[in-house]
């Protein structure tokens, strides 16, 4: 009897010293359990690191501990937890679904200043984009149809030929850094603009030279197109061509008064070059066709000019 009483009280006082002291495992009465904890406020309720291994490779979770990370800097010390991979990278991942959606409100990645070097700026940002394609396509998992899905992306083989530091591999499957597009796509976006800009400024100019080139062969000629007596009759009006951009050819239509001496459709080149001119000697609505294999790859302007007189002016892009 007092063996056992013995053997009782080193028992009950083994559960005191690792519940109550150590605090390494505690079962409560609701099923919670507890480890580093005495009071478990889950299921399974863990004050500590969660360290979990197969293979030599492990995967870990823990709150942040800022005196781990204070050789790095202060910066690190606000995160409120840490999730990491001895590989350097994890997956949710499914065998049967594959990989998995994530939903979250926002995420953020490293982009501090000081944690860069060699920086500089994306050279020729259009160039670099032209590289690559969008496509649309159905992504799949497996043979299970329902593992099917549409989207639109990129192709991790054609990225990673034009930039291959932005593609890895996850066992057999490639992946990419959709993010580092972004940039890209903003000082594209930056160089358009600037195109842009510096195209309108030089047809302002085209414009310009081309009003003053009409106006001075108007007051060589007598009896010269009137816009308000055209008013009585059809005025004369310039339309877009159709199709724009084209790459085969393009219907530019225009009408004309019944009373006009002259009148002509001229094209452009952006250097303000004379390329074609058509000459008009019917009234009505008329229309001429420019063959796109007469002319090289670019932006073009063309005007009506009806006795002198330039009616407008339109763009026209040819691929």
């Amino acid at each position: 009897m007092k063996i056992n009483l013995r053997r009782y009280l080193l028992f009950l006082l083994l559960v005191i010293l690792s519940s109550s002291v150590n605090a390494q495992i505690k079962i409560v009465p609701d099923g919670n359990v507890g480890i580093g904890t005495v009071n478990p406020q889950a299921k399974l309720d863990i004050h500590g690191r969660l360290h979990m291994e197969r293979q030599n490779r492990f995967l870990w979770a823990m709150p942040m501990d800022p005196s781990l990370f204070m050789t790095r800097g202060s910066k690190y010390a606000d995160w409120p937890g840490i999730i990491g991979s001895s590989t350097g990278g994890i997956a949710f991942w499914d065998y049967a679904k594959g990989f998995n959606y994530v939903w979250a409100r926002k995420y953020w990645k490293p982009s501090d200043e000081d944690l860069k070097s060699e920086i500089e700026l994306i050279r020729s940002p259009l160039e670099e984009l032209e590289k690559i394609n969008g496509y649309t396509y159905t992504m799949s998992f497996g043979d299970n149809m329902e593992n099917r899905y549409k989207e639109m992306g990129f192709l991790a083989q054609e990225v990673e030929k034009a930039f291959p530091y932005l593609v890895s591999e996850a066992g057999e499957i490639k992946t990419m850094d959709y993010d580092a597009i972004i940039p890209l796509t903003v000082e594209g976006i930056k160089a358009l603009k600037s195109m842009y800009a510096q195209l309108d400024q030089r047809i302002s100019e085209l414009e310009s030279r081309l009003t003053d080139c009409c106006q001075r062969s108007s007051t060589r000629k007598k009896g010269g197109y009137n816009t308000e007596n055209s008013l009585n009759d059809k005025p004369a009006k310039l339309y877009q061509n159709t199709p724009n951009p084209f790459s085969e050819n393009t219907a530019i239509r225009f009408d004309l008064p019944r009373t006009f001496s002259g009148a002509s459709v001229i094209i452009f080149n952006m250097s303000g070059v004379l390329i074609k001119e058509y000459p008009i000697d019917q009234a009505g609505q008329q229309e001429i066709i420019v063959e796109g294999a007469s002319l090289a790859s670019g932006m073009y302007l063309y005007s009506l000019v009806v006795d002198g007189v330039e009616i407008d002016t339109k763009r026209m892009i040819l691929r």
